[in-house]
């Protein structure tokens, strides 16, 4: 995929391992990768249940049988839970560079064959080549700056967080960011005085960024604002994260510190050739399972955000195939054995208060994000969204005994971290979700179109588990490892490099 030079967000560039997300934006004087890490959320482990609720039930299903749904919508709000908590960003790495002259010959372009992004331009006699992707088996994101002529990469490298936070810089070659999470976030409709609220104590999910720098020749000097490099003919830059996230039934109290340190050390110790080439191998072993060709045209040639805007003009049957291959590639980066689920934004947010809190919303909108799982050979990346059923099967028992004195388990619309299973909020204070609460058609919904995923997987062969240091999986993906294996005769995906 091809694009041109972009400030937005929405047109930066995705990649990820699941956990660690970013997004390239490919400047030319400054360059701006926006990250997010996938149990970096607001709030913590809370009675989330209305007491309320069971014996409100009964009055809600008589006014509904009597037309009155007026009455019945507002009685519905004491059955309601709080809102769901937010996924958060984790802050910017902002790289500055030293330019003299105008840019020439630029191209920014991701290769889904590889989950790389690259950036090159020429200024002057100089070639200047910018290289990034998450690692799965490393648990690094990895910036490699390179120049065709020797002593041409001078930068400077910065941390910063939308958190509060500090950063220090250890040994001359490493920057360290510590921050915490919001306590609570009020939805971007609400009117709050207050609506992102942390404890001044620290209190709220505690997270970690380490940058380190690996430079070929030149000068290298750490401060508490910034990595600075002069003069290098290569620079490889190592940036490993951590949250304090110890599980949805406990508080964030971990330390993220010795394993975000860990992740830097081992990579450090490793070259650039050699972590790229993991990199690639272990992407590829999901992305080149499948292959379509629904043939090119010369419009293929041309810069990828020009052909969507032509779409309607021109005949460009490449272009659904290259689309059909993206959405596999974002499953990929988004959702990985051990990780989180991918939520309403994969694993890709820049917002303290994300649109529909960035969560999941169980309803539809998660059972579409794994839409290409199966039937695309990414089995593997099916696994986070059933860890998610077997948490909700046990928070969700509570939940159905309290509003509806039933056994079993229960969840609705929106899930977060903490995997409340109570109906939301409203959209605003006052205002219910009649449908959540009272008909139970968004809790049919959101509980069965979840396990009808299980029952179709029931048959298949197991899913062979990718080598990672990643969170371990729950219960039910222990259970349920299905899926097809990518040995070859299965249909496997070519794209050319776009």
């Amino acid at each position: 995929m091809v694009y041109q030079t972009s400030d937005a967000v929405v047109e930066a560039l995705p990649i990820g391992n699941g956990r660690l997300g970013a997004m390239v934006f490919g400047g030319v004087e400054s360059e701006r990768l926006q990250l997010s890490e996938d149990t970096l959320w607001s709030g913590a482990p809370r009675y989330f249940n209305s007491p309320d609720a069971r014996g409100v039930l009964p009055e809600v299903r008589r006014l509904i049988l009597e037309g009155d749904y007026a009455g019945a919508d507002a009685l519905c709000t004491r059955m309601q839970g709080p809102y769901d908590e937010f996924y958060q960003p984790l802050g910017d790495l902002h790289l500055r560079f030293e330019v003299s002259g105008e840019p020439d010959e630029y191209v920014r372009d991701l290769d889904l064959h590889t989950a790389v992004a690259t950036t090159r331009y020429r200024i002057g006699s100089v070639a200047y080549t910018r290289e990034v992707f998450v690692s799965a088996p490393a648990q690094v994101l990895v910036v490699r700056l390179t120049a065709d002529r020797p002593g041409r990469i001078s930068l400077r490298a910065r941390l910063n967080s939308p958190h509060p936070y500090r950063v220090q810089s250890e040994g001359g070659l490493r920057q360290t960011l510590s921050g915490h999470g919001p306590l609570r976030v009020a939805p971007s409709y609400d009117t709050a005085v207050d609506p992102v609220i942390y404890d001044a104590r620290g209190g709220g999910m505690a997270f970690e960024i380490q940058l380190g720098v690996v430079a070929e020749g030149g000068r290298v000097q750490a401060t508490e604002e910034a990595l600075s490099i002069e003069g290098a003919n290569a620079v490889t830059l190592l940036l490993a994260t951590g949250a304090s996230f110890q599980g949805w039934d406990h508080p964030p109290s971990g330390d993220p510190v010795l394993q975000v340190r860990g992740r830097l050390e081992a990579a450090m110790r490793c070259c650039y050739e050699d972590l790229r080439a993991a990199h690639i191998t272990d992407h590829s072993h999901l992305f080149d399972r499948v292959t379509l060709d629904l043939g090119s045209t010369q419009t293929a040639q041309r810069p990828t955000d020009e052909r969507l805007r032509g779409q309607a003009l021109s005949d460009d049957s490449h272009l659904a195939a290259l689309l059909f291959q993206y959405g596999r590639y974002l499953l990929i980066a988004s959702s990985r054995p051990g990780t989180q689920p991918a939520n309403l934004q994969g694993i890709w947010n820049d917002q303290v208060r994300p649109p529909w809190s960035s969560n999941w919303t169980i309803n539809i909108n998660t059972e579409m994000n794994y839409w290409p799982a199966e039937v695309t050979n990414l089995a593997e990346c099916h696994l986070p969204l059933f860890d998610l059923i077997a948490d909700l099967s046990i928070a969700g028992r509570e939940t159905a005994e309290t509003n509806y004195g039933c056994r079993d388990w229960v969840a609705h619309h929106n899930l977060d971290l903490w995997r409340q299973t109570a109906p939301a909020r409203g959209l605003r204070q006052g205002r219910s979700r009649l449908g959540d609460v009272a008909d139970g058609r968004r809790v049919a919904l959101s509980a069965s179109m979840g396990t009808l995923r299980l029952w179709r997987r029931r048959d298949l062969p197991p899913a062979p588990r990718l080598p990672s240091d990643a969170r371990g999986s729950g219960v039910l993906s222990r259970l349920v490892r299905r899926g097809r294996s990518g040995a070859p005769g299965h249909s496997a995906l070519h794209v050319a490099r776009e």
